[in-house]
This record gives structure tokens, C-alpha cells and sequence, in this order.
């Protein structure tokens, strides 16, 4: 199955990059259908540019803290904890967080053919 996944220039470029390869999500109805080998199709929002990844890991936890405690800021292409909880409030709330859960969605980006 492919996804489409709209994503800010600058979680583009690191996904891009290779500086993230775990997209932190909700555990939400539209996550829990994504399964290992699927593939999803990463959109810049700004410029419109995609590319294709291939999901390679499901981590499931109860918040974006203990998923963000179990693996280095560097796999999300952030610098620290606090920075990358800062990030994911700026898209979820804490009630969200809790009704759902979360997942880190670890992807390997395709080299363009």
C-alpha cells in the first residue's frame, strides 16, 4: 500500500537528507493502517516535491516522550528531547497524545530512479 504524507520544507529536507529516519505521528485510525513494507509518498508542502520511502519500522508508545527517551534526537532530525517535543506540539495536544498514542514511523528514503 502507498501513502501520501504532506510534510513541512524543513522535515522534508531531512528526510531527504537522511538526518531523520523515524517520523514521529498520532497512533491514530489513518497510522494504525500503515504496515512494514509499505510505501509513502512524502510531499514538501511548500514546493510541492516527493519522494518515495519505504516504511521499515512501526514503534508504537504511549507518548511522544518515551518514544523521543528510547532513541536519539538525531533519528528525528532534531537536537534534543525538548526541541522535538516542542516540534510535535505544534501539530498535536497533549489530549491527542493521549487518546491515540504514538508512533514512530521509521522510513528509508528511495533514491530517485
Amino acid at each position: 500500500m502507498t501513502y501520501n504524507s504532506e510534510v513541512t520544507a524543513p522535515v522534508f529536507d531531512k528526510l531527504v537528507s537522511g538526518q531523520m529516519v523515524i517520523e514521529p505521528r498520532l497512533n491514530d485510525a489513518a497510522h494504525r493502517k500503515i504496515k512494514i513494507g509499505d510505501l509513502i509518498l512524502f510531499v514538501n508542502r511548500q514546493t510541492g516535491e516527493e519522494r518515495l520511502a519505504k516504511v521499515v519500522g512501526l514503534l508504537r508508545f504511549g507518548s511522544f516522550k518515551e518514544l523521543f527517551n528510547t532513541y536519539p534526537a538525531t533519528y528525528f532530525g532534531g537536537d534534543s528531547e525538548q526541541s522535538l517535543l516542542n516540534d510535535v506540539r505544534r501539530f498535536y495536544t497533549p489530549q491527542q497524545e493521549l487518546k491515540h498514542g504514538v508512533v514512530g514511523i521509521k522510513v528509508h528514503v528511495l533514491k530517485r530512479t
